[in-house]
Formats: C-alpha cells, structure tokens, sequence
C-alpha cells in the first residue's frame, strides 16, 4: 500500500472486492443539484429523508472529519456494525490523535441514483470524484501528497427507526 494515500489505499484494499460481484453496473440519471449536499456541523442534525440525501449527507460528513478531526457526525450516519464505514473513519481518528491532519476537499457526489429494488436493503450507485491532497499521517511528518480520483462507490442502507443509515460501502472502480 502507498503511504502517501493512506485514506483511499484503505477505502480501495479494504473495501472494494467483498460483496461486490454480481452487482449490475451502476446507471445513473441527471446529476442532482449541490444544494441536495448537507452541511455538516458538531450539533445535531434531522435524520435526511432519503438514502440519496443519507448518502450526500455522509460524504459531507466525512468531508468535515478530514477536515477537523470530529467524526461523531459521520459515525450516526453509519450504522454501527458498518465495517466498510469504520475502514474510512477509522484512520481519519488515527491520524488526528497522532498530531497528523488532511488538507483536501474530500469527496464530491457527482451523481447519485438509488436503484430499483423492493429490498430490505436499498443501494445507492454514485459517481464520487476524490480530490487531491496531502495527508500528515503524524505530527512533525512530512506530507504524503496524492492525485485527484474518480470512482464508481457503491453505498448499501437500511431503515431503523425511521432514520437511514450506511450499512455498506464499495468501490466498484
């Protein structure tokens, strides 16, 4: 694994062949508009209405942890036996409690479709470009510098008490 692009070297290795195979190739419709993205903060939120806007509302969750450290917000949009989810969150936690810090954008949702399905399960095919960065895996490291991306992600959710959540994340390309 590359150092100088920890958060998405995890995400890919950790994430991207299990539970994958067999999934019809993502389609999706007109991007939706960015006002659909919710702003994260430290203070509670409403539960989004929808796994579209769940979905929106977790990158830009795990947006504001790169940026500041705070994860709470992004862990209640997870469901807590989300694996794939801890993989992404996880090191942000290291990293901050090493001295280290991010300086990127994160992710951007460029489109979002949630599929047709009559499933417990409801899954959300998105277009996420990455953009670029570095990454200070500890205090007094130097930065570890890597590319914008753009990937195909894959987010399963469930329903409990009438709040969605990720159960799932995967990376299809």
């Amino acid at each position: 694994m590359n150092r100088s692009r920890p958060a998405i070297a995890l995400a890919v290795s950790a994430l991207v062949l299990g539970g994958c195979s067999g999934d019809p190739e993502p389609k999706f419709g007109p991007p939706e508009s960015s006002s659909a993205s919710a702003a994260s903060s430290s203070s509670p939120r409403p539960s989004p209405p929808n796994p579209v806007a769940t979905v929106r509302a977790w990158v830009a969750a795990r947006n504001a942890a790169l940026d500041s450290g705070e994860t709470g917000p992004v862990e209640k949009l997870s469901a807590p036996d989300c694996r794939t989810c801890s993989g992404l969150i996880d090191p942000i936690k290291r990293i901050y409690a090493a001295g280290g810090h991010f300086d990127t954008a994160g992710w951007r949702v460029d489109k979002a479709k949630q599929r047709d399905t009559s499933a417990s399960t409801i899954v959300v095919d998105t277009a996420i470009s990455i953009a670029g960065g570095t990454t200070v895996t500890e205090a007094g490291a130097k930065p570890n510098r890597y590319p914008s991306e753009k990937h195909i992600v894959v987010f399963k959710l469930a329903q409990d008490s009438r709040a969605w959540a990720i159960t799932f994340v995967g990376f299809l390309s």
